[in-house]
């Protein structure tokens, strides 16, 4: 479900115009919309508890999927592929775990502890964390 903060423009426009990363943090979530008048910012995000990884899904398969952070707000994604038998298990059981909807294509992120926890046992064995 999405969330919405209100910060003063200066606030926004000092701190967090350019850096989008340091606003997800922040709040915690994925930045969504943000919307900016004469006197204030509100930004809409949805909850995480992951930035950098996530389940893209698409033509009905799940993927690792990883945002680049390239600074200034600039950003890209990109599939990790997963080459490690047991990490690609782990990597199912994660997609499970997070009730993906196979054939709605998306970003899915990790939203609880437990879903953290498995995806970062997936990144260790895989050998990227």
């Amino acid at each position: 479900m999405l969330k919405k903060k209100r910060l003063s423009r200066k606030e926004f426009l000092d701190n967090y115009f350019n850096d989008d990363s340091a606003l997800e943090k922040e709040l915690g979530g994925i930045v969504i919309r943000t919307e900016i008048t004469e006197s204030d910012a509100t930004v809409e995000y949805l909850p995480v508890r992951e930035f950098e990884y996530y389940i893209d899904v698409w033509d009905c398969t799940p993927r690792l999927g990883r945002r680049v952070h390239l600074g200034k707000g600039a950003m890209r994604t990109e599939i990790v592929t997963l080459n490690n038998p047991e990490a690609k298990q782990q990597f199912q059981q994660l997609a499970k775990l997070r009730s993906v909807i196979i054939n709605r294509s998306g970003h899915y992120y990790i939203e609880t502890e437990e879903q953290l926890t498995l995806l970062n046992e997936m990144l260790k064995t895989e050998g990227l964390r």
